[in-house]
């Protein structure tokens, strides 16, 4: 925000520097949402993997009369952080939209238009 408040006549001056800008948000939102993915895929795995029928069917030494579930987790935090998570790639992917009516593309595109 301040790049965009205190420096913008350089911003508006050089059109490579708002090309260069689009691109590093775009490289930020394949980031993001190539995280959200792979955080969602470690949640569900946890949750499989953390499920008493799972756990319990997984060892062998376990019976019905030995291995008891005491507490079930919650999983609350974690689904939110998912939330979170792909909410703020939507952030950054609407971003991209007005960092490109800044980039000369989007100008030669409206010099032709009209």
């Amino acid at each position: 925000m301040i790049v965009y408040v205190a420096f913008e006549h350089i911003y508006q001056e050089k059109p490579l520097i708002p090309a260069i800008d689009f691109v590093v948000t775009a490289v930020f939102v394949v980031l993001w949402i190539t995280a959200a993915a792979v955080w969602a895929q470690g949640v569900s795995d946890l949750k499989y993997f953390s499920n008493p029928n799972t756990f319990f069917n997984a060892m062998s030494f376990c019976s019905p009369a030995i291995c008891k579930q005491v507490f079930s987790g919650s999983f609350a935090t974690l689904n939110v952080s998912l939330i979170f998570g792909f909410s703020n790639f939507a952030l950054w992917a609407a971003s991209l939209w007005f960092i490109y009516k800044e980039t000369h593309w989007f100008r030669l595109r409206q010099g032709n238009v009209a």
